[in-house]
């Protein structure tokens, strides 16, 4: 899990959430906002992607497992809200810590 420092608010989230720009790829859409005072991250899982809140919080577990992984190595990024695709229960983690990797290599 990420360290609370490292994840939003709900003030910092609806915040970038209105002024952000959009990202996307394979696995999420997101926002980021690269002028923002922290980096900080969150993640979105809606029940069009999952159903029960079981399913989704182990998705948004397995994404913050990923991230806290790959932090190390990208020391300076903007702050991201990632928002989970239709199929992302089914990839393998290895893959979405390389999506998740290839998203962050961006900036």
């Amino acid at each position: 899990m990420l360290p609370k420092s490292r994840r939003l608010s709900r003030l910092e989230f609806n915040k970038i959430f209105r002024a952000g720009k959009w990202i996307s790829s394979v696995f999420f859409n997101g926002k980021f906002l690269a002028g923002a005072p922290k980096s900080g991250f969150a993640f979105v899982v809606s029940k069009s992607v999952a159903k029960t809140a079981v399913a989704r919080n182990k998705i948004r577990r397995r994404c913050y497992n990923a991230l806290h992984e790959l932090l190390s190595e990208y020391p300076e990024t903007p702050t991201i809200i990632f928002i989970s695709k239709k199929g992302i229960e089914k990839v393998p983690f290895k893959d979405l810590k390389k999506e998740i990797g290839a998203i962050l290599n961006k900036f």
